[in-house]
Formats: structure tokens, C-alpha cells, sequence
């Protein structure tokens, strides 16, 4: 797996590369960021299709951008997917970690200790996250022990 921050020719690849300076698109663009989850709404629908719905997604995982919409997620699907709150601070769960693609529960997988990196059994997406992995890695451990 490719360093997120050394490979970002795939943005090039992305529809909203594509936006321009017109009324609609800038539109389109500042919802990206938007305050409210109903205007945010607009980003999730146009990431709906684009061909890197899924690398978008799991550059927003692997850098831990924490605020707008990534590959059709708003902020707080991704702070939920990383553990973490709006400060960046890490939290604990109840629950077992999700897949941050299919939304799918206890289906995760830790691939590679050193690089938290963590795999979905059901959709086999594939990202790097190590509060993911320590979630993983944490409810494993409970489980074993009980």
C-alpha cells in the first residue's frame, strides 16, 4: 500500500477535480465543507459514482481528515470510523469496529500489525488506521478473554 500523503495523482481522477468557478459547481464545491449535514448532503450525492469514491475515502481514513465529505462520508462517519471526536482526541466503543466502506460490523481484520492496516472479510476494502486497528485489536481481546 502506497503512502496517502507521497501518492495523490488519483484526485486528478475524481469528479469534484473537475468542478469549476461556476455558480452551480462552486455550489457543489463549498458543500464539500458545509456547516450543515442537510447542505453536506449535496457532496455525498455528487461522490456517489465518481471512480475514486473508495481511494477518496481512504485518504480521508489513512490522514485523518476529520472535517467534510470524503469519498460520499461526512465528518462524522469518518470520526466514527477512526475512533475519534471532532478534536481529534481518541474515544473508546462499545461496539466492535466497523467497516468504514460497507459499513459492515465485525468483519474487520488486522493485515499488518506495524501498519495498522485493517481489511473488511465482507468487501475486502483495505485501509490504514491505528485507532481502527486498536479497536479491532481491543474487542478481539474481550472476546478471547470472556
Amino acid at each position: 500500500m502506497l503512502d496517502p500523503l507521497s501518492n495523490t495523482a488519483w484526485k486528478a481522477d475524481g469528479d469534484c477535480y473537475e468542478l469549476t468557478n461556476t455558480v452551480q459547481d462552486r455550489i457543489i464545491w463549498d458543500s464539500f465543507f458545509a456547516d450543515s449535514v442537510h447542505d453536506r448532503q449535496a457532496a455525498i450525492t455528487f461522490c456517489d459514482g465518481c471512480p475514486m469514491q473508495q481511494r477518496c475515502l481512504r485518504f480521508a481514513l489513512e490522514t485523518g481528515q476529520l472535517w467534510g465529505v470524503w469519498g460520499g462520508r461526512d465528518e462524522s462517519e469518518i470520526r466514527r470510523d477512526l475512533w475519534m471526536n471532532a478534536n481529534g482526541t481518541v474515544g473508546s466503543r462499545a461496539k466492535f469496529p466497523r467497516c468504514a466502506w460497507c459499513f459492515t460490523e465485525g468483519q474487520l481484520e488486522i493485515v499488518n500489525e506495524d501498519k495498522h492496516q485493517v481489511r473488511c472479510e465482507a468487501c475486502d476494502f483495505t485501509w490504514k488506521s491505528e485507532t481502527t486497528t486498536q479497536g479491532v485489536r481491543a474487542h478481539e481481546s474481550a472476546r478471547l478473554a470472556s
